[in-house]
């Protein structure tokens, strides 16, 4: 058997252990510190019983296989072996008879043939090597304190095994097939395991308490019972709140709490010693996050999700991580509007205390049920409607979806507009910012949003600043840049953004739990921040940062004193020591559409404000005349007060990359002076007298019209330097294909899937798989990368009792799909293989499916 796993980092014992925490059957992860690691490149389907490698001990015995020694190496340093009530000869290996002597293992012809360690304070895990093991015919673990998993690998015992017991213990599985390979040797081994209560939940809302309910453990006998503890902080300390009478019990109230405040609650289940069982027993906890009401006040959560593109498939998932943050914080209304693919979807939905209401506030204001979500005036009056139906003491805004950077207003032409609509050229991506699924764009109504728009329309919501939100949270691509951020800088408090790729992670159901009327928008900025960071893994490497909108200015002050410095040493000649900064300072990725598809580094345009500062201080030393040191002090200052969390690994979405983009803001790069106009064609547009025309590269007989300008680019000075630095830009729309990527967390062990492929028509595939055998899958994600995509993107949710799909409408090219089950914790516990399948229309108009070829 093959499963999923994560190698271990070499330098994971630096990191911080990660908590967990269970809302509403969803797991929250939260590092209690993040170090920018680089990570090494994960690797999967590696052998599940493999084991360690090697053990400096083992490689000199001859008495059992060496894997064999190894296992039992790993059984002792996993179960505290040397707190054992009998270890004896464990570990000695120069006794010519090793490990065959060692306490309670048996050797017979050359291979361990029984390991009988019943009743001897066993705590801790199996490994998951144990299915090395396989010439064991008596295996006797009962009446321990083993806790966790059943490695799966133990049905490579059974088959050889006259007799087996696991009682007695905290041991549980999730997979089917091990339920199935025990349960002819020891039927009920489930009931007699004291193991995490399941369903915690929190049914009443007090100010000063919570009441808890669970579902209790099948193992009732023998004493003990259930403790809860509370914490006010997800890392503890937990202090004990109270025990039950017995493990029947199913409730308890938590009390002694504050009004308005969030909680962490863990619930363990505890047998005592009795009898021949030696071990106090104490499962893993179940973990739990609640707020209690505030004595006034609430907080207000207005979600734009604008997905009439190809992010339609994600609302469903979006708005139930909403439902479910709501569900366990009575302090939150969000009011949430979203658009999909089809006409007559746009809706406004109000959720509240873990319900979803829909609202006819589309229907009533506007008179139709389809708007054009890339309309800034849609926009704002979204927000302003949210602020008159809820007022509230705390607001925070989160736009979800794509982002696009620093783009100015474009007016594209009836000719140009019907050019977009021809028919895409074999392997390209069409790079237009207008009607096209990877921007912001509402494809029903052929709209799309600018970064002045995005301006616009959040100065309209807020009176020109006047009434400023507390939290803005750009859950999008690229918008941590700081003509964005200027744009809008006097309509929040505090902003949040990702510079490069922002994970569709939609962690809503952790952040609303830490959102209460008297939070700081500083504190609500860096809880969004942490738990975004924790939600992923080093598979997804990223930048996400808070900002205040007063050191927005602050910063974008001292880059224009940077700016004016850089032109000065520019026309003095300077160009060699700028041009060397460049090129080794930090890009994000935006260059999609061309060869360097999700690689960082130039020809990206958008680069990176600490690492540029940093090769530039390099470059002109101290005390430079033109200022360039001067103001690289001051950009410094300014930049301080920005928060980050960073991860550095491969994205799964390109394997052989290595992101390690840890800058914060970004701006727009002077790349080699001499740059066509097409590869820097943003900086060729970076001007403030608009309105001008524009070349369009897809097709040069096509003009556009730019007809605002970014507020930055009018006020600042950076743009000054640009039109100094460029040699000749004539202005030009190039390519602009942004995408949001899903995020792909992967468990500790995943099940591989056996995923296939067959015709099922002219454009229509038929999708096979096995079922997944965990019990804990919710679901599946079916995952697809078509001809012009940029790389996966979540097709569709399906459900656990499924095990085929039929897909019409495809396009001639290469299609990949991969399948992800999933648990109600939104981890992959299920991967299937990757299937590449051809599409090709034949001289006779029919579409023929070739070979598939399957990447392991």
């Amino acid at each position: 058997m093959k499963l999923n796993r994560h190698r271990q980092h070499p330098l994971r014992g630096l990191i911080p252990a990660v908590v967990s925490f269970l809302i509403g059957g969803v797991l929250l992860l939260s590092l209690q510190l993040f170090l920018v690691v680089a990570a090494a490149k994960p690797t999967f389907a590696v052998e599940a019983d493999a084991g360690g490698d090697t053990h400096p001990g083992c490689t000199g015995i001859t008495t059992v296989p060496g894997q064999e020694c190894i296992t039992l190496v790993e059984l002792f340093s996993q179960t505290d072996g040397t707190n054992w009530i009998s270890n004896s000869n464990w570990l000695v290996f120069d006794s010519g008879n090793a490990p065959c002597d060692w306490y309670g293992v048996t050797c017979h012809e050359g291979r361990i043939s029984e390991l009988a360690l019943a009743s001897n304070q066993l705590s801790g895990t199996l490994p998951l090597s144990l299915g090395n093991l396989d010439g064991l015919t008596r295996l006797r673990l009962e009446k321990n304190a083993l806790k966790g998993r059943i490695p799966p690998t133990i049905c490579k015992l059974t088959p050889g095994l006259t007799d087996l017991s696991l009682a007695y213990n905290a041991l549980f599985t999730r997979w089917a097939s091990v339920e199935r390979c025990l349960q002819p040797h020891e039927n009920d081994w489930p009931a007699t395991q004291t193991t995490m209560v399941t369903d915690l939940r929190i049914t009443e809302f007090f100010t000063d308490a919570l009441r808890l309910a669970w579902t209790p453990i099948p193992y009732s006998a023998d004493g003990g019972y259930y403790e809860i503890a509370v914490a006010t902080a997800i890392t503890g300390p937990f202090t004990v709140q109270g025990q039950t009478i017995d493990k029947s019990s199913s409730t308890f109230l938590v009390t002694g709490l504050e009004p308005g405040r969030t909680y962490y609650l863990t619930v363990r289940s505890y047998t005592s010693p009795h009898g021949d069982q030696p071990s106090a027993v104490w499962s893993n906890p179940a973990r739990l996050v609640g707020v209690t009401p505030a004595t006034s006040g609430r907080v207000l959560v207005a979600g734009y999700f604008a997905a009439d593109n190809d992010l339609a498939d994600q609302i469903d998932f979006v708005v139930e991580r909403f439902r479910l943050g709501t569900h366990l914080n009575p302090n939150v209304q969000v009011v949430l509007l979203i658009d999909g693919r089809q006409d007559g979807d746009t809706h406004v939905l109000e959720i509240a205390g873990g319900q979803i209401t829909p609202s006819d506030a589309v229907m009533q204001h506007w008179g139709v049920n389809e708007l054009d979500t890339a309309d800034p005036t849609v926009l704002a009056w979204f927000l302003q409607h949210g602020r008159t139906q809820f007022p509230a003491e705390r607001s925070i805004v989160t736009l979800i979806g794509h982002g696009v950077a620093l783009a100015p207003e474009i007016v594209w032409g009836p000719s140009a507009v019907q050019a977009a609509q021809r028919d895409r050229p074999s392997n390209t991506i069409p790079p237009l910012p207008k009607e096209h699924d990877h921007t912001p764009s509402d494809i029903t109504n052929r709209g799309y949003m600018s970064a002045v728009d995005v301006g616009q329309a959040l100065m309209a919501a807020t009176e020109n600043g006047a009434n400023p939100f507390d939290v803005i949270f750009f859950d999008q691509c690229f918008q941590g840049n700081l003509d964005v951020l200027y744009e809008v800088r006097q309509t929040a408090n505090v902003f949040v953004a990702s510079p490069n790729y922002a994970w569709l992670a939609a962690a809503y159901h952790k952040y609303l739990t830490q959102l209460t009327p008297t939070s700081t928008p500083e504190e609500i900025g860096q809880a969004i921040i942490d738990l975004y960071q924790g939600s992923l893994d080093n598979r997804h490497p990223n930048t996400i940062f808070w900002v205040r909108s007063g050191d927005i200015q602050a910063i974008a002050d001292a880059v224009s004193e940077l700016g004016d410095a850089l032109r000065t040493a520019t026309q003095a000649g300077e160009n060699q020591k700028i041009a060397n900064a460049v090129r080794q300072s930090q890009y994000v990725d935006t260059t999609q559409c061309g060869r360097q598809n999700l690689q960082l580094g130039p020809p990206d345009e958008l680069i990176g404000i600490e690492s540029l500062g940093a090769r530039l201080q390099f470059e002109f030393g101290t005390g430079d005349p033109y200022g360039v040191t001067t103001a690289l002090e001051a950009l410094r200052t300014a930049m301080q007060s920005v928060e980050k969390r960073t991860r550095i690994g491969h994205p799964y979405i390109a394997p052989d990359e290595v992101w390690d983009y840890g800058n914060t803001l970004t701006v727009l790069a002077p790349l080699p002076r001499n740059a066509p106009a097409d590869v820097a064609w943003r900086a060729s547009l970076y001007r403030a007298d608009t309105p001008f025309t524009a070349t369009w590269t897809i097709d040069p007989s096509q003009t556009v019209t730019v007809t605002a300008s970014l507020a930055y680019v009018k006020e600042g000075k950076w743009d000054e330097f640009l039109a100094e630095w460029y040699l000749d830009l004539a202005p030009t729309v190039g390519q602009w294909c942004h995408y949001i990527p899903p995020e792909q967390v992967v468990a500790d062990e995943a099940e591989t899937l056996s995923l296939t492929v067959t015709l099922s028509g002219p454009g229509s595939v038929q999708l096979n798989w096995t079922p997944t055998d965990d019990s804990s899958a919710a679901g599946y994600w079916l995952y697809h990368q078509g001809p012009y995509d940029i790389s996966w993107s979540g097709r569709r949710r399906l459900q656990a009792d499924q095990n085929s799909v039929t897909l019409a409408g495809l396009e001639a090219g290469a299609h990949k799909f991969a399948l992800l089950a999933r648990n109600t914790d939104e981890e992959l516990v299920g991967q299937s293989n990757e299937v590449t399948v051809e599409i090709h229309t034949g001289v006779d108009g029919e579409q023929r499916l070739f070979l598939p070829l399957v990447a392991r």
